[in-house]
């Protein structure tokens, strides 16, 4: 377990990119767009990792990491992706 920097208490899942918001509605895409995501995670460290961008809500975008055969999705701010 390690700490959550964002709340403050132990999770499991400190190697995943953490949320940045939570909207309420969003645009989901047809087809999702790969994108290079440089954002923290819930251990607190700075990553970056090639996903896909899955929906979008204003400046928010819904990102689909990779996680050993299932997926996280996370929402992170427009700034942290990069088109690839």
């Amino acid at each position: 377990m390690s700490l959550n920097p964002l709340h403050g208490r132990p999770v499991a899942h400190a190697h995943l990119l953490a949320h940045q918001a939570s909207p309420l509605s969003c645009v989901v895409f047809d087809v999702p767009l790969r994108a290079r995501v440089t954002a923290q995670t819930y251990g607190g460290d700075v990553v970056t990792v090639v996903a896909d961008v899955v929906a979008r809500s204003g400046e928010w975008l819904c990102v689909a990491q990779d996680d050993n055969g299932s997926t996280w999705n996370v929402w992170v701010h427009k700034a942290c992706c990069e088109p690839v």
